[in-house]
Formats: structure tokens, C-alpha cells, sequence
């Protein structure tokens, strides 16, 4: 821990600015070496441009910009299918980025798991389903694990309850059900030995604010502006990789 403490954002630039930008480094040498200075010569005749400073042009993360929609598909060896669903927040603003968490949370977990209940437990089309978000990007990840299924009516299935969202009663349904999830994990975070360190760990590393005000920030968010969020959610890929015969 005492040396963690001396880690400060300069101190990570400056090694970033002399390692990484003007290009420097170190000669580490293993094995049984007979002539040390025949190896520095041959070292410098091979890197002869390892004083060469490199000039980059610095820029800062830009949102994922959606672009036409695409599929691709592989067959494979295996007996279980697995599609691959990509969605994209056009025009996605740091002030999405609570709606974004709510969405994540409505698709794939608490009391409402729409995804797999919807394809699973309502349908019984797949086997199981995952969702990777990268909140940065903008962008979902919807993995669903199926059999002798047309995966274009998967993709429209998941559309279907995703922008289901738009009915506001079954919205409101759902925002409540989410809150009240939310406030049972929050009750159990205070109580928790360590709720307070994983509370302070993930505001320090992941995110800005405490769970608590994250859970009041959901609650405060309106119907009309989710609904404009969920307008510029954007089908950008899918890939599909199909099970065959194991023989091939």
C-alpha cells in the first residue's frame, strides 16, 4: 500500500511520456553469453533506429459512431448455436450514461432480465443468455446460445421486448420493479462488513458516484427523456456462429 501511494497521476505521465512516447528502453539478456561486446554491436547494428524519437498526435476517446447494419455468420463443429446482437447509442453524451446503466440493468439482471426471460422462460427459445455493456462506447452486447432456431426471429424477438420499452406502463413497470431490486441490494451493502470498502473501491476506479446515488439518480429518471434515449439505440452487427456437424 505504501508504494501504491506514490503513484500519482504525474507520475504515471512522466513514465508514460519517457517509456512509452520518447521511446526508450532496456537490454535484458538470458543464456550463456561468451562476448558481451560482440553482442552490443550486433544489438546495435540490428535496432539501429532505437533513438528515433517518435512524434504521435494526441486525441481523446470519441463515442463509437454507428454505421450501417451488418451480419456475418460461420458454421461451426460445435451442436450449440451462439448469435451475437450489437447495439449502438448514436450520438451517445456523458449525460447518457445513467440511462445507459439503466438499460443494462432492465436487459440483463435484477428483477427484470428481460432478455432471457423474454427468449427464455416466456418462449423457451434458447438455451441461455449474457450481456456485455461497455458503457464508454456506448455500446451493448446481447450473446444468446440456441438450437435449430431462425436466428432472424431471434434478433427480432430481442428488438421486440427491448423497445417494448416504449409502452410507458410497461416501462414504469419495470423502473419500479428495478428500484425496489436496487434498494434490497443497497439495504444489504450498508449491512455488509465490506460494503463500504467495495462502495469506496468502485467509486475511486469505476465510477463517480456511491451505489446510493446512483440508485436516487435512476429514480429520477423520466419516462420522456429514457424514450429519447432508446430512440438512438442502433442494431449495428450481428454474427452467428452455427453449429454442424462434428465430423466436418
Amino acid at each position: 500500500m505504501d508504494r501504491l501511494n506514490e503513484v500519482t497521476p504525474k507520475s504515471l505521465y512522466d513514465f508514460y511520456r519517457k517509456n512509452i512516447l520518447d521511446n526508450s528502453y532496456k537490454i535484458y539478456i538470458s543464456g550463456a553469453l561468451d562476448d558481451e561486446d560482440k553482442f552490443k554491436k550486433d544489438f546495435e547494428k540490428i535496432f539501429d533506429n532505437k533513438n528515433e524519437k517518435k512524434s504521435l498526435e494526441f486525441n481523446y476517446q470519441k463515442y463509437f459512431v454507428p454505421g450501417k447494419y451488418e451480419h456475418r455468420y460461420e458454421k461451426t463443429k460445435y451442436e450449440q448455436s451462439v448469435l451475437f446482437i450489437n447495439y449502438n447509442i448514436k450520438d451517445m453524451k456523458d449525460s447518457d450514461q445513467m440511462k445507459f446503466y439503466m438499460l443494462q440493468i432492465l436487459l440483463s439482471s435484477k428483477e427484470n432480465d428481460l432478455i432471457y426471460n423474454y427468449l427464455r422462460v416466456k418462449n423457451n427459445l434458447v438455451y441461455s443468455s449474457k450481456i456485455n455493456s461497455y458503457r464508454n462506447y456506448g455500446t451493448i452486447d446481447i450473446i444468446v446460445y440456441f438450437n435449430n432456431y431462425d436466428y432472424q426471429k431471434l434478433i427480432d424477438l430481442v428488438n421486440e421486448i427491448i423497445f417494448k420499452l416504449k409502452e410507458k406502463e410497461f416501462f414504469d413497470y419495470c423502473k419500479e420493479k428495478m428500484v425496489k431490486a436496487s434498494e434490497y441490494d443497497l439495504l444489504y451493502m450498508e449491512d455488509e462488513p465490506f460494503g463500504e470498502v467495495a462502495d469506496l473501491v468502485d467509486v475511486s476506479i469505476c465510477d463517480d458516484i456511491t451505489y446510493k446515488e446512483k440508485l436516487n439518480a435512476i429514480k429520477n429518471i423520466e419516462y420522456e427523456e429514457f424514450i429519447e434515449f432508446l430512440d438512438r439505440l442502433t442494431l449495428t452487427k450481428s454474427f452467428l456462429f452455427e453449429s454442424g456437424d462434428k465430423n466436418d
